[in-house]
């Protein structure tokens, strides 16, 4: 009568394919967890400079004139109040007034930058991101 089963060689031959794959399965599947933090990060960093320059384009585009716009810091006047944008700690900082407020967290902004090459226009750089606004009530 012959005996029926596995050997010990086909068994342990099962065993390593079984193991490369699972190995190779757990490669594949931290490479793409690792890559999905560090683009859910990116995206959320772009997400939070795109909100800031809206809300400086915004003030930009209320001013009653720019008073300042130096490569660091950007002072606008608007009606009786004085908006100011600089970055201090890694942190962009709102001053209206004497009142000041951050609008990002530290660490989030690497660089900001304002240019005004002709009157009423200002170019705002906020690390890698740019976008302009045009004081609409300008004198």
């Amino acid at each position: 009568m012959k005996k029926r089963g596995f050997t010990l060689i086909e068994l342990l031959v099962a065993l390593a394919l079984t193991s490369i794959l699972l190995l190779t399965g757990t490669f594949f599947l931290l490479n793409y967890l690792k890559t999905y933090d560090r683009v859910s990060r990116e995206a959320g960093l772009a997400q939070v400079r795109l909100s800031v320059m809206q809300r400086m384009a915004r003030d930009i585009r209320s001013a009653d004139r720019i008073i300042s716009a130096a490569p660091g810091k950007l002072t606008l006047a608007v009606k009786s109040d004085t908006i100011a944008y600089d970055l201090r700690d890694g942190k962009v900082r709102r001053t209206v007034n004497t009142s000041s407020s951050y609008l990002t967290e530290s660490g989030q902004v690497g660089r900001l930058s304002f240019f005004s090459p002709s009157g009423g226009l200002v170019s705002i750089s906020l690390d890698r991101d740019s976008t302009e606004a045009f004081c609409r009530n300008g004198k």
